[in-house]
């Protein structure tokens, strides 16, 4: 029996020695130590550990929107977009390729004053493009950044800027120059996206708002036809059938077009405007060549929109006040006082005024497109959704 006992001891002696030989040769190789095996391991985790991290495209993205340009130059970005409604037919109607040469190649190259001002306001753009990117450049990956960088500047910067100045000095007629810079058209856009914008503005009466919007599309308008009225007489070389000429013979003999300056001219552009579209016929001159004909056609169809959009926006201005406008202002100043008394940091106070902005222009907006009969479904109703509100909605 003892010696029955003693083999027992011996047996379960081993056993429990073996158990600790085999968790300890299991923890080395877990650990690499001392076997080729370990060593292996240790060299796919050095490899493992010199892989750069990389965030996903979508914390990329969030922290790339969390970059915001200075208030000086998102002011001056918007004010060369505002600039362009008023440059752009200028450009197409007085100016030529060699006002935007650095270089004199012949007598009557160099910069004109119109082309001075254009210059600064694309130094303008490219300065908040190179800032903006290079917070990009902080906060996210290059190749992130690069292909940011090409969605929201890239077309601009080499369609709207590079493209009119580099092909300046070439000698292409005026009008292959001219269609070159087809695509600052969008700055426009831009322009008329922040004036519809600016309507929402708590800050802005929008009684003062309305009535600017209201001098600036009369004033755009009687720019636009005339620049384009100069436009067709300088296609048909300001001959004797065209507006200038008989101008210069009938209405103002004693005013030299031809050999007037920039500002004159600009001032009888003006004053062929509104004789055009006020139908006021001070002085009648009608259309002799089938360019003016055309151009007269269309300002008659313009005449009919421009007269609609005066009568409906003063009647509107007169008349009628924006119940939801004005308490969502009363909501706003409420918001204001609450936050002064119990001294919440100005942090929240902007998130709270951004929640309650964005609401508004949801309301706003389904009032003015209405909503669908028929309920979509849930994906669907999400994608719309996304598409109308989808700057807000990630906020």
């Amino acid at each position: 029996m003892a010696s029955e006992r003693g083999s027992r001891r011996v047996s379960n002696d081993d056993e429990e020695k073996f158990v600790k030989k085999t968790r300890k040769a299991h923890s080395i190789l877990k650990k690499g130590r001392g076997s080729t095996v370990g060593a292996a391991t240790n060299k796919r985790k050095k490899k493992k550990l010199g892989v750069r991290f990389t965030l996903p495209d979508e914390n990329q993205a969030e922290q790339a929107n969390k970059v915001k340009p200075s208030l000086f130059l998102a002011r001056a970005v918007m004010f060369t977009n505002l600039w362009e409604m008023f440059a752009f037919p200028l450009r197409w109607s007085m100016e030529h390729p060699w006002h935007y040469r650095f270089v004199k190649q012949e007598a009557h190259d160099g910069l004109s004053p119109m082309a001075i001002v254009d210059l600064l306001m694309d130094v303008i753009v490219v300065t908040n493009m190179v800032k903006t990117s290079a917070s990009w450049f902080r906060k996210t990956t290059p190749r992130f950044a690069l292909n940011l960088f090409w969605q929201k500047f890239g077309h601009d910067l080499l369609f709207g800027v590079v493209v009119m100045w580099l092909t300046a000095p070439f000698h292409f007629t005026e009008w292959v120059w001219r269609t070159f810079t087809l695509y600052r058209v969008m700055r426009i856009k831009r322009a008329l996206q922040y004036m519809n914008a600016k309507q929402y503005d708590v800050t802005i009466n929008a009684v003062l708002i309305l009535g600017l919007k209201f001098g600036l599309v009369l004033y755009v308008s009687l720019h636009w036809v005339g620049c384009f009225c100069y436009m067709v007489a300088g296609l048909n070389d300001f001959d004797e059938t065209t507006w200038t000429a008989y101008i210069t013979a009938n209405v103002f003999p004693r005013f030299d077009f031809y050999h007037s300056s920039e500002l004159e001219r600009y001032i009888i552009i003006i004053f062929k405007a509104l004789d055009v579209i006020t139908l006021t016929g001070i002085f009648y001159s009608p259309p002799n060549n089938t360019l003016e004909v055309l151009m007269a056609c269309v300002v008659m169809v313009s005449q009919l929109v421009l007269t609609s959009y005066v009568f409906g926006t003063l009647l509107h201005m007169l008349q009628f006040k924006d119940n939801s406008l004005e308490l969502h202002k009363e909501r706003i100043a409420r918001l204001k006082v609450f936050c002064h008394q119990r001294e919440l940091p100005n942090s929240i106070y902007e998130e709270l005024v951004e929640h309650f902005e964005f609401q508004f222009r949801k309301h706003s907006g389904e009032k003015q497109v209405g909503k669908l009969k028929k309920p979509l479904p849930e994906a669907l109703a999400q994608a719309v959704a996304e598409c109308m509100y989808g700057g807000g909605l990630h906020k």
